[in-house]
């Protein structure tokens, strides 16, 4: 992101003279607040969504019989291994 003080840095290492700064630099600072608004705007949509869409999700997840079955049923208990022998 460009700021003021890179600006005047420029103008110091002649790299752009002072009355190009002075017509950069609005353009720059207006592009900044426009680029901000839209970024808070779409983070906001995107809360939105996900507070709308999250708990229908979980509603639909945890009413189907798929988790109820994963957390009643236990795992099964590790197999002990015999050295010597090969698994067929």
């Amino acid at each position: 992101m460009l700021t003021r003080i890179d600006l005047e840095f420029a103008v110091a290492s002649g790299i752009i003279p002072r009355p190009q700064l002075d017509v950069m630099w609005p353009m720059a600072n207006r592009r900044r607040r426009t680029d901000m608004g839209l970024a808070r705007f779409s983070g906001l949509v995107a809360i939105g969504v996900w507070s709308l869409f999250l708990p229908l999700a979980v509603e639909r997840i945890v009413s189907s019989p798929l988790p109820a079955t994963a957390m009643s049923t236990p795992a099964p208990a590790p197999q002990p291994r015999v050295s010597g022998c090969r698994a067929d």
